[in-house]
């Protein structure tokens, strides 16, 4: 089981440190119902979630979930869903995974 903080403010989390961890087949506006609304354009993505997730034994970990170079697209359509996962952790692509599954299971 896992809690949560979105953090999608330009004030939120810092993501650095994190790298690529894996992907996630998902859709932008699932990502949306259970994360909110992502943060807006920066260098190299259109659309970013800032996580801080806490396991059952209390540890936590930032993940990030990102498109990557879409520079040819001003937006990205609801049913976009090709994303990049990031995070400090080698576990994130799997934490991610169960995490967004057992928010949709509730």
């Amino acid at each position: 089981m896992y809690t949560f903080e979105t953090h999608n403010t330009d004030e939120g989390i810092n993501p650095t440190g994190t790298s690529l961890r894996g992907y996630l087949d998902c859709p932008r506006r699932v990502l949306i119902e259970l994360f909110g609304e992502p943060l807006g354009a920066s260098d190299k993505v259109i659309n970013e979630w800032n996580l801080e997730v806490t396991d059952e034994f209390g540890d936590t970990g930032v993940i990030t979930i990102y498109d990557w170079k879409n520079y040819h697209l001003s937006s990205l359509p609801d049913d976009y869903h090709d994303w990049n996962i990031g995070g400090d952790k080698y576990a994130a692509e799997r934490i991610i995974h169960e995490l967004i599954a057992q928010l949709r299971t509730k």
